[in-house]
């Protein structure tokens, strides 16, 4: 299973976009942080969790206008179950920043690892309130396409699933989007489409199920076809999230392994 921290910047970077404002901080500043931040990156892929949050923590000191750099801090302090310490960690953002959808999204996201759904989705909702919707008339290009999905994302996770899905489904419309561009869309459509309204890390990826067959490229396009995402493949096994078995039961696909116990 995909780890805590992982989920934790994925969820961020999807719904909230993780974009920094408009930076007040030097060039020199901000170049030292990102440096920090690299290395952090490393600390953290060595299993150095510690150093990896001194370093995090010492970028987001000299510019506290990057979101990434909380982000990853929570994340750890997330994946270590220190709810505590990172809803202490949030309220650290300066006092303009805690009004803002970011603010709420990444609280929202805090709640749902704690398995404090309720909380979760109060949180959403508010974020959404504020939030400013982005539609497929709004966009131009490829570079759009992540606020897009990021905004459905939040739109399902607020209780309002069918616009989610009908915004997306008008998106796919566009005559210039790419091969890559429609796939991804429809990646995020399909992950939507199977929310079950239950968890808030339900868009990562995971190999819950794996299917057996002979013709993986084949079966891939079936499913593809019936909006399921597969999580991987290997030679003759496809692996499909949990959320996913309604679709597979529906198609008459049964598993050749189950790993959800």
């Amino acid at each position: 299973m995909i780890k805590k921290l992982l989920q934790f910047v994925i969820l961020c970077l999807l719904v909230s976009s993780c974009q920094e404002k408009e930076n007040k901080i030097s060039d020199a500043d901000i170049k030292k942080a990102e440096e920090l931040s690299m290395q952090a990156g490393d600390l953290y892929l060595d299993g150095e969790k510690d150093k990896a949050l001194e370093k995090y923590n010492e970028a987001f000191k000299i510019n506290n206008e990057n979101f990434n750099y909380i982000s990853s801090i929570i994340g750890i302090h997330v994946e270590r179950n220190d709810f505590k310490k990172a809803f202490e960690t949030l309220e650290e953002l300066p006092v303009e920043d805690k009004k803002s959808v970011f603010y709420y999204q990444i609280k929202a996201g805090i709640y749902a690892f704690k398995k404090d759904y309720k909380s979760a989705k109060l949180n959403y909702q508010k974020a959404y309130e504020i939030a400013e919707p982005i539609d497929a008339f709004d966009i131009e290009d490829e570079y759009d396409l992540m606020p897009l999905t990021g905004y459905a994302m939040l739109e399902t996770y607020a209780g309002h699933k069918e616009k989610a899905l009908k915004r997306l489904n008008t998106t796919l419309q566009l005559d210039w989007l790419s091969e890559n561009n429609i796939m991804y869309i429809e990646q995020i459509r399909n992950e939507i489409e199977y929310y079950r309204g239950i968890r808030f890390d339900d868009f990562s990826y995971s190999n819950d199920i794996t299917i057996c067959t002979t013709n993986v490229d084949s079966l891939e396009k079936v499913l593809h076809q019936n909006h399921i995402n597969s999580s991987g493949s290997s030679s003759g096994e496809i692996y499909i999230s949990e959320k996913y078995r309604k679709g597979l039961e529906k198609l008459n696909i049964t598993p050749c392994k189950d790993s959800i116990k």
